[in-house]
């Protein structure tokens, strides 16, 4: 198991207890071994000339070319069609939206080559096939945002101890290069690889809006080589016959085994 150290530690101690009690279980009942290595310092040879920045921006194009086409351009239309005006979605949808719309079909495409010699480096170097388990390795990483809470209304992203979600780019304002590690949710999607969340249970944080001690739940994603879905399946299964995972229910508070 590829445990990224560029990434690990979480934010939150309380969260990274959970991780690592987890990564324990892991070598517990299924005997898998963590391997500790830089994956930034791994993916960077498969980036348009070794740049992140480069890559990230591609993946953008591609991510938000798509959800404009499919999802942001019909429902404007529909919407302006019923209600005679434009809709107002979220602020970041929103922003995505109106960068989308200025990328051409030709920018599509030109992206979507980068996606494919992503995907065949990853397959050919990184998650090897293997007859014995179909997926020589399977990589790790925080499903959220390291036990910190991250709110909906940007502004509030300011106050301490809160951090923003960074999906397609930095929130207005903040202009630092990009880091791999704080983007690994592009992995599995750029190369086409299964990927799977499992919640592990919840951490408290103090927020800065209710002025009181809140749970925030902790997550990881588990990555595998492409075509091996079923890989993740049975490891789920594996780990809940065993009783280190179980079902997640509604409310304030996750109820975990």
């Amino acid at each position: 198991m590829l445990y990224p150290t560029d990434h690990f530690p979480m934010k939150s101690p309380a969260a990274q207890k959970l991780v690592d009690e987890f990564v324990r279980a892991l070598q517990t009942h299924l005997k898998m071994k963590p391997v500790h290595t830089n994956f930034s310092k791994t993916l960077t040879p498969f980036f348009p000339n070794g740049s992140f920045a480069a890559f990230q921006s591609s993946s953008n194009t591609l991510a938000e070319y798509r959800s404009w086409q499919s999802v942001g351009k019909p429902t404007t239309l529909a919407f302006e069609d019923r209600f005679g005006e434009k809709p107002v979605f979220d602020p970041v949808p929103q922003r995505a939206f109106a960068r989308a719309q200025s990328i051409s079909e030709e920018d599509f495409n030109e992206v979507v080559e980068v996606k494919k010699a992503f995907s065949t480096a990853l397959a050919t170097h990184v998650f090897k096939d293997d007859r014995a388990s179909c997926s020589d390795a399977l990589f790790i990483y925080d499903a959220g945002t390291g036990g910190h809470p991250s709110y909906r209304i940007e502004e509030f992203n300011h106050l301490f101890g809160s951090v923003p979600v960074l999906l397609t780019s930095l929130p207005p304002g903040q202009a630092r290069p990009p880091k791999p590690s704080e983007y690994f949710h592009y992995v599995a999607s750029m190369a086409d690889l299964p990927e799977v969340t499992i919640p592990l249970g919840e951490a408290p944080y103090f927020s800065q809006v209710s002025r009181r001690w809140e749970p925030i739940p902790v997550a990881v994603q588990l990555v595998a080589r492409r075509g091996c879905d079923v890989v993740l399946l049975d490891l789920v299964k594996r780990l809940a016959e065993k009783g280190v995972v179980g079902p997640v229910g509604v409310g304030r508070s996750m109820e975990m085994p």
